[in-house]
């Protein structure tokens, strides 16, 4: 996944580079290429860095609650978009693109609320071993 952020992030650079030496400068439909891809690019990374390196947030997960929230909000939208491709054609192959997509929404935000019933900071216990020597 880190790997795919990076080429992604590379992509980006790239096309930077290519839009400022052909037209001098960035173009409309260039800036809204980039405005959905270094989000992606930028989630991958992140995403990649936690998986490489093993270390979950301090709530124990991969995304942080924005994270998890930002793919409810995907996959609800995913789920719209084959309602109104459903509603639109009439083709009964959008239902398994509405079930997918709502459960995979409904499971991140299951995710985002264990998340925000946790405790972030967990105090340290009153009564360590340091304490105890230091009572003696």
């Amino acid at each position: 996944m880190g790997v795919f952020g990076l080429g992604l992030l590379a992509l980006s650079i790239f096309l930077i580079i290519r839009q400022l030496q052909h037209h001098g400068q960035l173009e409309a439909d260039a800036i809204v290429f980039l405005a959905v891809l270094l989000p992606i690019a930028w989630f991958c990374l992140s995403v990649g860095s936690r998986l490489t390196f093993s270390k979950p947030n301090r709530s124990g997960s991969i995304l942080s609650p924005l994270g998890w929230l930002i793919l409810v909000v995907l996959f609800a939208a995913l789920a719209l978009g084959f309602t109104v491709l459903l509603v639109r054609g009439g083709e009964l192959q959008f239902f398994t693109g509405i079930a997918v997509s709502a459960g995979f929404a409904i499971w991140c935000w299951r995710a985002r609320s264990r998340i925000l019933k946790l405790d972030p900071l967990p105090k340290a216990p009153s009564n360590t071993s340091l304490e105890r020597s230091r009572d003696r």
